[in-house]
């Protein structure tokens, strides 16, 4: 399982969300993969995953096939902390 968090540099709301992004990956399982990608930095992850607004956080299973998606600069943590450590 991996969870990803899909930001620019240049992105106000995403360096707001940056710091607690940080803080939901330190409450999920050590099992579960954390990535921050900067989208101008990996294009090929932001073709195969559609990211067209930022900040994005998706949630894939251990095959790479997404779980779930949030497009938002206020994402339900608890949610997905709950979700990312089911598994």
């Amino acid at each position: 399982m991996s969870i990803y968090y899909f930001y620019k540099e240049d992105c106000t709301a995403c360096q707001l969300l940056k710091k607690a992004v940080e803080s939901m990956f330190e409450k999920i399982n050590d099992n579960v993969y954390k990535y921050m990608i900067d989208v101008e930095k990996d294009n090929e992850l932001v073709d195969r995953y559609k990211i067209f607004v930022i900040p994005t956080i998706i949630l894939l299973n251990d095959k790479g096939e997404e779980l779930k998606k949030w497009r938002s600069d206020n994402p339900p943590f608890k949610e997905i902390i709950s979700l990312a450590n089911k598994y």
